[in-house]
């Protein structure tokens, strides 16, 4: 995650003197959740690589070795809680999302069955 200066430091601060758009307060700047564990974006960026493929962009060896990477991140902690989408203050959910990975598991799963002659599938 980067700020919009792309800093990479997004330590989030109050700031108290700052009355905030028609009065709302806090005004924070940085980013909590920066530091968050968020584990569907695995599933977002593999479906968004299978989606281009379906749309006709060409298989891609390093983009076919990255999605064997974050596949394999996905096996190893998706068991573990995660804040998901929703970014909660104050505490960590108890529970894991099942629907958190569902898009990353079902291309990774259907990937064994559309394989190209080089290991990646269209």
């Amino acid at each position: 995650m980067y700020g919009p200066a792309g800093e990479r430091r997004l330590t989030e601060l109050e700031l108290g003197w700052l009355p905030g758009y028609e009065g709302s307060r806090p005004v924070r700047i940085g980013n909590a959740a920066s530091a968050q564990v968020q584990l569907d974006v695995y599933g977002e960026v593999m479906d968004a690589l299978h989606q281009a493929r379906c749309a006709g962009m060409a298989p891609d060896p390093t983009a076919w070795a990255l999605q064997q990477v974050l596949a394999g991140h996905v096996e190893q902690h998706w068991r573990e809680p995660d804040e998901g989408i929703w970014e909660v203050r104050l505490c960590r959910p108890a529970s894991v999302s099942a629907s958190k990975h569902t898009a990353g598991s079902s291309v990774a799963s259907s990937a064994g069955g559309k394989t190209a002659t080089n290991g990646m599938y269209a």
